[in-house]
């Protein structure tokens, strides 16, 4: 049955959402509504064709932005959905599901109350103001973290995720069937990072390390996602350090479980313990700027050339740098060479580490000094009217005739106009170029300019050699 641009448009931002958080993940669509409704036939025919083909599409999990129902108990006994969501598991496969839109505060709904699935519940991820919803559902106020009014809750609901607003894949949405996809996106990026983990540790990551958020309409406190907590320290260990491309960017990274690896230097000459690391290799010389403004711990920063953690040299460290507790540091850069990058937690704080680098941009224009014709005075649109690679905005000659802008302006002439050099403004048989060449006044008639005095190697490349002794024989010759 064909489906209205409506309903496209919110399976297209369900699926955009996912591969949003997973930006490496593929999508296998599976379409079980029957117009806008849907049955525990056509699920559990779909659940059950993710488990006959997860080999062949590594499936890792099913996203459920479906819901049916109220259920105040975990949903056991008469659930049709139980089996084939226990059987998914087993097979490596999470079943997420929405836990409904019916602003509930202590049921949820199916397949969301399946104890062997995830049920995710939802929250704002912005102040997005007053809101109303249907069905008399409104949030006067709203922040990022706080439950939305229409989000079903109870006791054993496993997760929050943003669920409002939420724009992906070219439309905007709020609901629990926006939370859903956060999460199941998640678990995508968790079983690439920990393929060798069980489900039961990837859905452990996530309860475990999420943010605490408690329900003020019935007390509850239930975990928000933090998929970079969840995730923790991949960097761990040098050989495993994140490869960065590019002029300018930013990462992020959660060093909750890493360590100091054998031989691993005290960066920045501080007792440290949580280290992580990147790498990158400079496309260009020039200077960099490199801090952990962002972080929510107190770190250290180290930038190191070498092969292996006893084999390293150091280029730069810091430890404080404004504001207190990060940590900042500059180097010069030369183009093709890998630097290694630490951050670690002072006497081994964890946070969310934050790296950021760029190549200084120092005027500010947003062209960094690399690859700015003008690297002293703003230019963002690099205009370079002669193509000499300096800028208008620094050029003394834009037009390269020999003139400078200044002196041109000066008597009328155009800086951006070769041809005026060989013109004579005044009439007087003299180019504007030799009036300049000459200190005169190009726009003043002076027949009777000085002639400059040329030395004898300046006569078309005539010059007279003669020796002393050669003069002698001349005079000699000539008496």
């Amino acid at each position: 049955m064909c489906k209205n641009n409506t309903e496209v448009a919110a399976l297209l931002n369900v699926a955009g959402i996912v591969v949003g958080i997973a930006t490496g993940a593929r999508i296998v669509a599976l379409d079980v509504f029957d117009g806008a409704l849907t049955s525990t036939t056509l699920l559990t025919a779909a659940i059950n064709w993710a488990i006959a083909n997860q080999a062949v599409y590594n499936i890792v999990a099913i996203n459920m932005s479906v819901t049916a129902g109220l259920y105040s108990a975990p949903c056991k006994a008469l659930n049709p959905l139980r089996t084939p969501i226990v059987n998914a598991r087993q097979a490596g496969i999470l079943s997420v599901a929405s836990s409904g839109n019916d602003g509930s505060v202590n049921s949820i709904g199916l397949p969301a109350c399946t104890p062997e699935a995830i049920s995710v519940g939802a929250v704002y991820d912005a102040n997005v103001g007053s809101i109303s919803y249907g069905g008399g559902c409104a949030d006067t106020g709203t922040a990022p973290d706080k439950v939305t009014c229409f989000s079903n809750s109870a006791s054993f609901l496993n997760l929050l995720a943003p669920g409002a607003l939420i724009t992906a894949a070219g439309a905007t949405y709020a609901g629990t069937s926006q939370a859903a996809p956060h999460v199941s996106g998640a678990v995508a990026v968790l079983r690439a990072a920990y393929p060798g983990e069980t489900v039961d540790a990837a859905v452990a990551r996530l309860t475990g390390r999420g943010i605490a958020i408690t329900d003020p309409r019935n007390g509850v406190t239930t975990p928000r996602i933090d998929l970079l907590a969840a995730v923790g320290a991949v960097n761990d260990n040098f050989a495993s350090a994140i490869p960065m491309t590019g002029n300018r960017w930013t990462a992020y990274g959660d060093n909750i479980d890493a360590t100091k690896e054998n031989g691993e230097p005290s960066h920045a000459g501080v007792s440290g313990g949580k280290s992580l690391w990147w790498s990158w290799t400079a496309p260009l010389n020039g200077v960099v700027d490199l801090s952990t403004t962002g972080s929510d711990f107190d770190t250290l920063l180290a930038i190191y050339q070498g092969s292996a953690p006893t084999a390293l040299t150091q280029v730069a460290a810091n430890n404080d740098a404004p504001p207190a507790n990060t940590s900042a540091l500059s180097f010069t850069a030369s183009a093709g060479a890998t630097y290694r990058i630490a951050v670690d937690g002072v006497a081994g704080a964890t946070g969310i580490a934050v790296l950021n680098l760029a190549y200084r941009d120092s005027d500010g224009d947003g062209v960094i000094d690399p690859l700015d014709n003008c690297p002293s005075i703003a230019n963002s649109g690099q205009a370079d009217f002669d193509a000499d690679g300096l800028g208008d905005a620094c050029d003394p000659d834009d037009d390269n005739d020999g003139m400078p802008d200044s002196w041109e302006l000066t008597y009328g002439l155009n800086p951006f106009d070769a041809g005026d050099a060989n013109t004579d403004l005044d009439g007087d048989g003299m180019t504007n170029l030799q009036e300049y060449r000459l200190g005169t006044d190009p726009t003043v008639a002076n027949r009777s300019a000085p002639i400059p005095f040329l030395p004898p190697w300046a006569l078309g490349g005539l010059s007279i050699v003669m020796t002393a002794g050669a003069w002698r024989g001349l005079r000699q010759r000539r008496g």
